[in-house]
């Protein structure tokens, strides 16, 4: 495989996919996701659904593609593990990712471009909204919010405006 890159190959072409994300779901391959230039958008959207479901899989997908990884999941617009990972409201992650060299403002094509936008966003869902499709339950928008602003995110006014108590509480105050 490294000879075809070497000479111009296209990997899409040789890459057995379902193969190469049941390797990385068990913490195989690494080095071989390392030297593929390019992957399809089905194929970045399995790696964040990998990376969001536990700890064990967001190190596997850090380890293969890099924390500032992004991709569209569920439909939504494209963004970071950090920024999925903020959404969700998993501080945990967002713990990993700051630690594995993720950029904490790092802006991505929408309104509420930084984690920390998306984390003021992803704090409107909940099971008590009405569209819960993406509500957490265990969800900790503040929590996320310390590791971000303490990692030197900045909090943008429409971000206190856009989240929902106790986060926008919080950002209210920092």
């Amino acid at each position: 495989m490294r000879l075809l890159l070497e000479r111009g190959a296209d990997p899409g072409q040789y890459v057995d996919w379902p193969a190469l994300h049941h390797a990385v779901a068990r913490g195989r391959s690494a080095e071989f996701l390392r030297l593929l230039v390019t992957l399809d958008d089905d194929a970045r959207d399995m790696l964040i659904e990998l990376a969001m479901r536990d700890l064990d899989g967001l190190g596997r997908v850090v380890d293969a593609v890099g924390p500032r990884f992004r991709a569209r999941w569920g439909g939504g617009p494209s963004g970071t593990l950090l920024h999925q990972a903020s959404w969700i409201g998993r501080p945990d992650f967002v713990e990993v990712l700051l630690r594995r060299g993720a950029e904490v403002d790092e802006p991505v094509e929408t309104e509420y471009a930084t984690p920390l936008g998306w984390a003021a966003v992803g704090s409107r869902y909940s099971p008590a909204h009405p569209h819960d499709t993406f509500s957490f339950p265990d969800a900790d928008h503040v929590g996320v919010a310390r590791l971000l602003v303490a990692a030197g995110a900045r909090i943008e006014p429409k971000f206190v405006e856009m989240a929902v108590p106790p986060l926008s509480d919080w950002l209210a105050v920092h």
